[in-house]
């Protein structure tokens, strides 16, 4: 981590000089906007020189960004939460009642690499707050029709306008034209044709971080007494040292037939439209669930970092959503515990208001009318907002 924290520093280095080197060379007419995401702290730094606002485009919702705090919180000035367990109960500045915070295994675990300063004297919730403190404004990947309080309160953390852009749902995926990629996927095609509709769970936890072999274990227990179809996107484990994940003893026999494991990238958006697909057990990253309710698809979530865990504890108190159980010290999860889960959101009479929530909030995550027009409107704000020029 501590080499992380140098190279981060070096590369923000080298990005200052060249955003400097290209607004020096539009003068005289340099850029109305700037828009950038995540923590490019010395964006916005660069751009004052040249008189160019600067808008700072969130990959997380305004609830995520409302837990996370205002600028000085995160600066290590007012509000500073120098603990992990400051990380398990709401924020004082979160004046409604919610339970989306962190669990310990949680808190611990995003303390040291986001909150601690690493080789370069800061941390990431610092080089954070310098990004929402410099900027001019906040643009949030969500819509009020989803989180009006969380967007006011965003707006009333910072003190500065917070436009949402809409949820950018994937479009409908398009017909493989490609002759090497229809052969590729003709098989799964072919085998979900087959299973009877809104049968199908899809797994898959994202390309941020790998799973652990203990943890690719547990999952194949669960699928496996499930009894469920299944078609499961593995990727390598983190200690397999990049040779393939180990399955239990047996497992691919025993679940022949009904279900599929497929190795690297998969077209996952055409997989989730699927008719047969009935259900997503994923990461609860937030462009993975805005994919699997933008379908009216139940989602089972079992965070793994960042962000997820808020999302997570955000979508299960909206009763869209539950968790896998875990050991809420270690994170630890059984295959029992993911078997029962997966059954109880897809089959069972119990999750049958799982399953309609879903279905209903597709009207707001799979609106693109509706997400098109938030987009137009944050494109109005920049242009009727943008810089003067001499």
């Amino acid at each position: 981590m501590q080499e992380d924290g140098k190279a981060r520093f070096a590369f923000g280095e080298i990005m200052v000089h060249q955003l400097s080197s290209f607004l020096r060379q539009t003068l005289p007419r340099v850029p109305d906007w700037i828009v950038f995401d995540y923590a490019a702290y010395w964006a916005p730094r660069v751009a004052a020189e040249f008189g160019v606002p600067c808008a700072h485009l969130s990959i997380f919702n305004a609830a995520v960004l409302s837990f996370i705090g205002p600028s000085a919180s995160l600066m290590g000035c007012e509000g500073v939460r120098a603990t992990p367990e400051q990380f398990m109960e709401l924020p004082e500045w979160v004046p409604f009642e919610s339970t989306m915070f962190y669990k310990p295994y949680e808190a611990r675990e995003l303390f040291k690499p986001c909150v601690l300063p690493d080789a370069s004297g800061v941390s990431e919730t610092y080089r954070f707050g310098r990004t929402l403190e410099d900027c001019q404004l906040i643009a949030v990947r969500s819509c009020p029709e989803f989180e009006t309080d969380w967007l006011h309160l965003l707006g009333k953390l910072h003190k500065r306008p917070v436009i949402p852009v809409g949820f950018f749902p994937p479009s409908p995926p398009e017909s493989e034209t490609d002759a090497e990629s229809e052969s590729r996927w003709r098989s799964i095609l072919q085998w979900l044709a087959k299973q009877k509709p809104e049968s199908v769970v899809y797994v898959a936890f994202g390309s941020e971080v790998k799973l652990t072999s203990s943890q690719v274990h547990e999952i194949a227990l669960g699928l496996e007494r499930s009894q469920l179809p299944f078609v499961w996107a593995l990727r390598a484990p983190a200690d397999s040292h990049g040779g393939p994940a180990a399955l239990p003893e047996g497992f691919e026999e025993r679940t022949q037939g009904r279900g599929l494991v497929c190795l690297g990238w998969v077209p996952q958006a055409r997989l989730l439209a699927h008719p047969s697909m009935g259900g997503f057990l994923t990461h609860a990253g937030w462009s993975s669930i805005i994919e699997g309710l933008a379908l009216g698809l139940p989602v089972v979530l079992m965070p793994l970092l960042f962000d997820q865990g808020l999302n997570a504890r955000n979508l299960v108190e909206r009763k869209i959503s539950v968790e896998v159980p875990r050991n809420e010290e270690d994170g630890s999860f059984t295959g029992e515990g993911i078997a029962t889960t997966l059954r109880l959101v897809m089959v069972e009479e119990q999750g049958q208001p799982l399953r309609a929530k879903a279905k209903e909030y597709r009207e707001v995550f799979g609106d693109e009318k509706l997400h098109d027009r938030h987009v137009w409107e944050f494109l109005k704000y920049l242009i009727e907002h943008r810089r003067q020029q001499a």
